[in-house]
């Protein structure tokens, strides 16, 4: 197979007042886009967003399977450098997100070694990736709150292959959704439990795109309904589609267990839970009662009562160091016990320091807003509601359940044109707590130009960042169109992978901050660009 300069990795812009971003390989010109045929998302070029790499196809004997999806046909592999990154941008503000990358070998170099190669966040390691074999694929996701005004995703080789990326996806999440006492959660299972089919689910049932996989065991009965179940009340929202299945025990048990065997005793995890009830005897009035235990300990001090076709999460919020759960019927109860869907998710503390970003001078963030025609628009988000969390005693559990709506839903879309911070507003009386959105899936509802609709998770919407703070080396690197291979992610961070020609301060309690420059030898000519005076800790230039 011949090399060709294939313009890699397509980028979807969806936002929550913010930039999120899918990368995709795609062998088409770099102003070219296309539209998912499963999810209906646009994805154009990624030229802006990464200054290095040679694009592939894959080999002939992977690309004939018509089940592949898209965006692993191709890969954008990155043989110079000790780091290669993407630099992502999104708009200003402490904003969460859901960031996945995906990787498929696939003998694109027509090598047949299978490499090896560091994935790293910032400027610290996510994860490694390897590989079973050429057809494996490979997902890394992290739920991640970053520091900077920057995402840097880097590919850093450890002379074990040439690191190379087939697909990124960067999507904003509600900041209330899935909190921690410190670090971000590396993404350790997500099961549509029940599930009758082989298929995974994601957006557009999944408003943050999440990919839920089919699980079953040997020792559990599936049951599922015909019928939507509600999560409008219900903030992590996981969809009607994988709510609408669920296991109870087989042979008459009373209990249903979970055991996960976890690598060390050291790591720490947050668990989701899902419930909604799937069955209802209108005839005797019977009400499904358990109590849900972690590590031989009552987890929630119920019993825990689920709802008719409305959706529940349950989740802590301290970690665990034992994935061992058991859900038990109560003596009082009439049915066995109920589960629906569940989330795993192992902390990482990332705790390199990035390059200090207000060595700019605080300027003004612009934000240029446009209406983006789509073939399939996104769907509207109707108005946003609020419901009050339920505190348990044991262990900080906390319960979110789906609740009625005290009104129904207005006819017409309530759309709204917002800038950050994203305003949010209650039609409850009294104190709000954690905000929860309804989605609306009538189709009736959409036209063909879209801007924010407040809540919803994705959004065509192109956004200019004409000047940030922090952005003083970026505007110089771009000013002099500097194309040096070490000039990629954090500047100053880790320190062994400092830029070429530039120095900085570093001590335990601070962000480094660039303290000299050298721009000798980079073929660089004509006047000196005003962006070095913001560089307010320069002593060398």
């Amino acid at each position: 197979m011949t090399m060709e300069m294939l313009n890699h990795l397509i980028f979807a812009f969806l936002c929550l007042a913010a930039l999120a971003v899918l990368v995709q390989s795609q062998s088409q010109s770099e102003t070219s886009w296309y539209t998912d045929k499963r999810t209906g998302i646009n994805y154009t070029s990624d030229a802006t967003f990464t200054d290095a790499g040679v694009s592939y196809n894959i080999s002939r004997e992977f690309n004939g399977d018509a089940a592949l999806e898209q965006r692993f046909l191709n890969v954008r592999s990155f043989p110079e450098g000790k780091r290669n990154c993407y630099t992502l941008k999104p708009a200003r503000g402490n904003i969460k997100f859901l960031i996945r990358a995906s990787f498929m070998y696939a003998n694109y170099d027509d090598q047949g070694n299978l490499p090896s190669f560091d994935l790293f966040l910032g400027a610290q390691l996510w994860d490694s990736v390897d590989f079973e074999d050429a057809s494996t694929i490979v997902t890394k996701e992290i739920i991640h709150m970053p520091q900077t005004n920057y995402v840097y995703v880097c590919l850093v080789n450890t002379s074990s292959g040439t690191p190379f990326m087939s697909s990124l996806e960067l999507r904003p999440l509600l900041n209330s959704t899935y909190p921690t006492q410190s670090g971000s959660l590396l993404l350790y299972l997500r099961l549509d439990v029940g599930s009758t089919t082989n298929e995974t689910i994601r957006y557009n049932d999944d408003v943050y795109d999440r990919v839920w996989s089919p699980y079953n065991r040997p020792e559990w009965t599936p049951i599922i309904t015909s019928l939507s179940v509600d999560t409008t009340g219900n903030q992590f929202q996981a969809p009607s589609a994988v709510m609408k299945t669920a296991v109870i025990p087989a042979n008459g048990s009373n209990s249903l267990t979970l055991n996960w065997e976890t690598s060390d005793n050291t790591s720490q995890y947050y668990v989701y839970l899902y419930f909604a009830e799937l069955q209802q005897d209108q005839v005797n009035n019977q009400t499904r009662q358990q109590y849900i235990y972690t590590n031989g300990k009552l987890w929630y001090d119920g019993p825990f009562l689920p709802n008719y076709l409305a959706a529940a999460t349950l989740y802590s919020t301290t970690p665990v160091t034992e994935l061992q759960f058991s859900i038990n019927k109560t003596e009082e109860s009439p049915l066995p016990p109920i589960l629906n869907a569940l989330e795993i998710y192992k902390v990482k503390e990332f705790t390199q320091l990035l390059t200090n970003q207000q060595d700019d001078k605080d300027k003004d963030l612009f934000l240029l807003e446009l209406p983006v025609s789509v073939s399939k628009p996104a769907p509207v988000q109707s108005e946003t509601t609020y419901v009050q969390p339920v505190q348990s005693s044991q262990q900080n559990l906390v319960v979110h359940a789906s609740i009625p709506e005290e009104e129904d839903p207005p006819s017409t879309p309530t759309t709204q044109k917002i800038t950050h911070p994203l305003q949010v507003y209650s039609r409850k009386k009294g104190p709000v707590s954690q905000p929860v959105h309804t989605q609306s899936s009538d189709p009736n509802l959409m036209t063909d130009e879209k801007y924010i609709d407040i809540g919803a998770s994705f959004y065509f919407l192109i956004l200019l960042c004409v000047k940030i703070p922090g952005d003083a080396i970026m505007n110089i690197k771009t000013n002099y169109g500097v194309k040096r291979s070490s000039w990629q992610g954090d500047p100053c961070a880790p320190k062994v992978l400092l830029w070429q020609g530039l120095n900085c301060s570093y001590d335990d309690y601070n962000p480094p901050r660039i303290i000299s420059l050298n721009l000798s030898s980079s073929g660089i000519d004509g006047q000196i660009t005003a962006y070095i005076s913001d560089l307010t800790s320069i002593q060398i230039l």
